[in-house]
C-alpha cells in the first residue's frame, strides 16, 4: 500500500496535529508492504521527525496553503500512483486518489462564542466538504466522532477513531539544559487567544501564588503571526514586579519536555471564558 501524507504542518510551530502524524506514521512504517511518502516545504524538518530510512519525501515548493491544495498536491497525486493521500481537516480541490482525512475536532460548532464568525463560516464549510468527499474519515475521540456525525450528517460507520497516544519514556533519565525554578506551575500550548494564557496569568496573580513559592512556566512556540501577537499582548499584561516569576520556554525537545512535565508542581490547562477582555485582578478568564 502506498500512502502520501500532507505533512505541511511540520513547516510551522509544533502542535498537536504534528505530534499526531509523527506518532501515527512512525508506528505504521513497521507494517509490511507499506510505503509512506511525506510532503512538506521543509524536508529537513521532516527528516528530524521521521528518521526511518523507509520513509520517502517529496518537497513542496510553496508555503501557500492555497497553492498546496489547488496545484501542488493534486499534481503529485496525478503523476504518481498512490492508494491513498492523507490530509488533516481540508482536502485538495482535485481528487486523483482515495482520500483519508483526519478531523481532530469541530469545537467551533459546539462552542461558537470562542471562535470568530469568519473562522466558523470558512472552516465549517471546508471541513464539512472535505469530510463528505473522504473515503476514510478519522478523528481522535468518541466526542469528536459524535460531533461530526451530528453536525455533518455522516454515518458513524464511516468514522474511525485513531486515539492520541503517548511515547513511553523514562523522564527520570532525561535532564533539562535550562535553568528552571524549583517549584513551578506548567502550561504547554502554542500562543493564541483561545488557549487563554491571560486567564492563567490573572489567576496566578489573583491567588498570589508567587507568595506561596510558585513560579509560572509557559512552554510554547511563537512562529506564526497570531502567536507573536498573542505573546506580545501577554507580555504587556505582566506587571513588572512579577516578570522574574514568569518563564517562557521555546524550542524544547520531546525528551526535555518530558522532563519539564515530570518536575513541575502541577500542570494546568486553562478553560477559556474571557479572552482579552479581562485584566489582572478581574478573575475574568476562568481556569
Amino acid at each position: 500500500m502506498r500512502i502520501l501524507v500532507d505533512a505541511h504542518i511540520f513547516d510551522h510551530t509544533p502542535q498537536g496535529t504534528s505530534t499526531y502524524l509523527k506518532g501515527l506514521y512512525n508506528a505504521m512504517i513497521n507494517i509490511a508492504d507499506m510505503e509512506i511518502t511525506l510532503c512538506a516545504h521543509n524536508i529537513d524538518s521532516l527528516k528530524v521527525h521521521f528518521k526511518d530510512p523507509r520513509f520517502k519525501f517529496v518537497p513542496l515548493h510553496s508555503n501557500s496553503k492555497w497553492k498546496r491544495l489547488l496545484f501542488e498536491i493534486p499534481k503529485i497525486t496525478k503523476q504518481t500512483s498512490y492508494d491513498f493521500a492523507h490530509f488533516q481537516y481540508i482536502t485538495p480541490v482535485f481528487k486523483h486518489t482515495k482520500f483519508i482525512t483526519t478531523i481532530h475536532d469541530i469545537l467551533f460548532l459546539d462552542f461558537k462564542n470562542y471562535f470568530p464568525a469568519s473562522y466558523r463560516i470558512v472552516k465549517g464549510a471546508l471541513f464539512k466538504w472535505s469530510a463528505k468527499r473522504s473515503d476514510v474519515l478519522l478523528t481522535v475521540s468518541n466526542y469528536s466522532k459524535n460531533a461530526i456525525q451530528q453536525h455533518y450528517a455522516i454515518s458513524k460507520d464511516r468514522i474511525y477513531i485513531t486515539p492520541n497516544a503517548v511515547t513511553v519514556n523514562d523522564a527520570a533519565t532525561t535532564k533539562s539544559f535550562r535553568k528552571l525554578p524549583d517549584n513551578y506551575i506548567l502550561f504547554v500550548s502554542r500562543f493564541e487567544p483561545r488557549k487563554n494564557h491571560l486567564g492563567l496569568l490573572n489567576v496566578f496573580i489573583d491567588l498570589k501564588l508567587f507568595e506561596k513559592g510558585y513560579d509560572l512556566v509557559l512552554v510554547g512556540g511563537k512562529k506564526e503571526a497570531i502567536e507573536c501577537e498573542t505573546f506580545e499582548k501577554l507580555q504587556q499584561r505582566i506587571p513588572k514586579e512579577y516578570e522574574a516569576r514568569i518563564h517562557f520556554i521555546e524550542g524544547a525537545s520531546a525528551e526535555e519536555l518530558n522532563w519539564i512535565y515530570k518536575n513541575s508542581a502541577c500542570f494546568v490547562y486553562p478553560f477559556c471564558r474571557g479572552l482579552w477582555n479581562t485584566a489582572p485582578g478581574s478573575r475574568g478568564g476562568g481556569v
